[in-house]
């Protein structure tokens, strides 16, 4: 039997790794990713290849990080984000970050959780790395709607707070941090949320005196 690996062009191994170094140190892909250079089989070999060689880590089925090291802790831990994000990527459906990680991509806790939960509309499962769990969690088509916008992260970071701990504070920050862009989409869903949250939704985008915008975290990046 012939192995696949001694007939696979050598320029193809160059071109998905480059590819993958193109995607920067930290970053979450699948086979899916590179389906333009390739067949999946063959995809799928180099993929092995590149982890035997060390040059990439298998998280889960399918699914690899391009990892980062440390001196202190060696290889950094992926981010829980990029590996929900690839595998709902993969399976074609859409990721909604919630809890305490919503409300830290806001800026609005400090909190880094060891368990965190994604909505979704693809199977629930449950990812184990090392110490660290990702959760993904089936919802509504209505929750849905608001998956991957300012709207949905706002959402469930309001959620996790807790209705009677929104604070005036909290409103200012995020009207001051919110870009116009941002706001006009809390604008346009504010009929999918909570009627409480929908609430608060209009006190954030309503008209005040412009004032510099803090630094605020982002979703990492992420492979088409």
């Amino acid at each position: 039997m012939v192995d696949i690996l001694q007939v696979i062009p050598k320029t193809f191994e160059i071109q998905i790794l480059r590819r993958i170094q193109g995607l920067g140190r930290g970053s979450v892909f699948s086979a899916r990713n590179f389906a333009d250079l390739g067949t999946r089989s063959t995809v799928d070999w180099v993929l092995q290849r590149l982890m035997a060689k060390g040059k990439i880590r298998r998280l889960s089925r399918g699914i690899y990080d391009y990892p980062q090291t440390s001196v202190i802790v060696g290889l950094v831990p992926p981010d829980p984000y990029q590996v929900a994000r690839a595998i709902t990527t993969r399976d074609g459906s859409r990721l909604q970050p919630t809890g305490a990680y919503a409300a830290n991509l806001l800026g609005l806790s400090d909190q880094i959780p060891a368990r965190s939960e994604f909505l979704t509309e693809s199977d629930e499962r449950l990812i184990q790395l090392g110490n660290q769990e990702i959760i993904l969690r089936k919802t509504t088509p209505r929750i849905m709607q608001m998956a991957g916008k300012t709207s949905g992260l706002v959402t469930q970071a309001f959620r996790f707070i807790g209705k009677d701990f929104i604070t005036p504070e909290i409103i200012a920050q995020l009207r001051q941090q919110l870009s116009e862009k941002e706001k006009d989409t809390l604008r346009k869903d504010i009929a999918l949320p909570p009627a409480w949250i929908a609430a608060y939704f209009r006190q954030i985008i309503a008209r005040t005196a412009s004032s510099p915008s803090p630094t605020r975290k982002s979703p990492p990046s992420s492979a088409p």
